[in-house]
């Protein structure tokens, strides 16, 4: 079920279940054929109850469902502004090093925010997944290898404590956002989600052949209520795929600000050696 697209489940639930509750109206009629028996059952309210008590119970796991997934979904996003950051705080202070480590520790974290951010612009794509996935730790231990070079070169003792600081948060959160965006609602929540939906809506109709009225219209809208509720929780707990995703804005502005002063950076070392030419 996680991995069927969600216009499919979507279009599932919101004929399966109005067909559930029709099929709990006509259950009522077949079980009850006889007059007598359809009096005695229809003057009984225990039906009534129970069909509340399930859609309470319904009510209550799909709260408690939303609000995990939304939970889940924030935690990604959070992620998200905490990489941005962390890759920002890297770069800022790899420029303290004296040449060559700065340059070229600014240019490979250049490149490893762009690869980063391919990771999560492959969306479902498992080749792509793995290829940009593949990629970045690539990058990883090339900044890794760079930054054992910079560390060792004199005078940079002053800032090897806090420049291994922003490195380990960097490459710490890449793993958590790899952890974050892998990790599904265990599929039995969903299943118990499913199974109490399509129990509540045939009770429900049951209950409604008890009163010898469809109310078609106010019971088809709240089985279409129930339907789009869970596919809310699916939306919100599938990271790659659906209407709902966590934006990577933040992630965008820092490579775009990486960039420009990269190109700043270029820019100056181009101009150093021509006016360094022109003095002599």
């Amino acid at each position: 079920m996680e991995n069927a697209p969600l216009w499919i489940l979507g279009a599932v639930l919101t004929i399966g279940l109005p067909l559930t509750l029709e099929v709990g109206y006509r259950l009522f009629g077949i079980l009850n054929r006889s007059r007598a028996a359809a009096a005695q059952a229809a003057s009984g309210e225990g039906w009534g109850y129970l069909a509340s008590a399930s859609l309470t119970l319904l009510s209550l796991l799909l709260g408690f469902s939303v609000s995990m997934a939304a939970d889940r979904y924030e935690a990604r996003r959070e992620l998200v502004v905490e990489e941005a950051n962390d890759i920002s705080t890297t770069y800022l202070r790899s420029q303290l090093f004296a040449e060559p480590a700065a340059s070229q520790l600014t240019a490979q974290l250049a490149q490893y925010a762009r690869d980063r951010h391919a990771v999560f612009m492959a969306r479902e794509d498992p080749a792509r997944i793995e290829e940009a996935q593949a990629v970045a730790e690539a990058d990883q231990n090339r900044l890794w290898a760079t930054t054992a070079k910079a560390i060792r070169q004199p005078g940079s003792e002053p800032l090897t404590a806090q420049f291994l600081v922003a490195m380990n948060a960097m490459i710490d959160v890449a793993a958590t956002r790899h952890a974050a965006i892998t990790s599904r609602m265990p599929p039995r929540i969903i299943l118990v989600l499913v199974l109490n939906s399509i129990a509540g809506a045939l009770l429900a109709g049951y209950t409604l052949g008890h009163a010898g009225k469809r109310y078609a219209v106010m019971s088809t809208v709240v089985s279409l209520m129930v339907a789009v509720t869970l596919l809310l929780i699916l939306d919100l707990d599938n990271p790659r795929a659906g209407g709902i995703q966590v934006s990577e804005a933040p992630l965008d502005r820092v490579i775009n600000s990486i960039s420009q002063a990269e190109r700043a950076r270029g820019a100056a070392n181009a101009e150093a050696p021509r006016s360094s030419a022109a003095i002599k």
